[in-house]
């Protein structure tokens, strides 16, 4: 069960249903949003995140020491509050703070890669 824009009145609704309990209209099953700017963000978000993962497995097994899975988690986190932001547009949107909290989240992982970067080099 997924939530989904109605194609109809533009509220976020159940994707189980078949039709929106708002305007009714029919939604279509099987649809994925990858092919608008908010899908490519979260496409991307995703891919950052699951290689910042990777990285931070290199790292914990002492293959490489690096801190570009910090900076890569940081990004993947702030991208995908970008993409939250759209949805956040619409004013019966209910998580614009969660939109905020994601944006600090990525920004604070982002600079504290840096950091240790940094001083790494230093």
């Amino acid at each position: 069960m997924a939530m989904v824009d109605c194609p109809g009145c533009k509220k976020i609704v159940s994707d189980s249903s078949g039709k929106c309990p708002n305007c009714g209209k029919t939604l279509k099953a099987g649809t994925s949003d990858w092919n608008t700017p908010t899908g490519r963000l979260k496409m991307i978000s995703s891919a950052l995140i699951v290689a910042s993962f990777i990285l931070f497995l290199v790292e914990f097994f002492e293959v490489a020491k690096t801190y570009v899975g910090g900076l890569l988690l940081g990004a993947g986190v702030f991208l995908h509050g970008v993409s939250q932001s759209k949805m956040a547009d619409d004013k019966d949107y209910i998580g614009k703070r969660k939109v905020m909290i994601i944006y600090v989240m990525g920004v604070l992982i982002f600079a504290t890669g840096i950091v240790f970067l940094i001083m790494d080099l230093a």
